[in-house]
């Protein structure tokens, strides 16, 4: 079985003409250390109203604020409070089971689930 393919010299000038654009962009858009940045302009102002973002920035926080939202979810901090206790680390995976308690007053399923877990 072939695990990679050659390229010929047209295909990796092809292949690293696209990485650098891609590297490009995103310096131009992400880049804390590049001055001109989208990214370090809008830090620079003082804005306390809506900042018009481009594409690329606006998929990258909507993405970043998905992970957020999934990090701080019940069942994930459920999931990681047993992950911690199967490690022999107690104390912090009752930190993450609290969390839940606190987090899903209302929400029978997420304290079914906790429950079900502690049994």
């Amino acid at each position: 079985m072939k695990l990679y393919a050659m390229l010929d010299e047209a295909q990796v000038a092809q292949a690293e003409s696209i990485i650098a654009a891609i590297l490009a962009e995103a310096d131009a858009v992400l880049s804390g250390w590049n001055a001109a940045s989208e990214i370090s302009v809008i830090n620079r102002r003082a804005e306390t109203s809506g900042i018009a973002l481009s594409e690329a920035l606006y998929t990258v926080l909507a993405a970043g604020t998905t992970s957020l939202r999934a990090l701080e979810s019940a069942a994930f901090l459920t999931s990681f409070g047993v992950l911690l206790d199967d490690l022999d680390r107690p104390h912090e995976a009752l930190d993450y089971l609290r969390a839940v308690v606190s987090r899903a007053r209302n929400r029978t399923h997420a304290l079914r689930n906790l429950a079900s877990v502690l049994l």
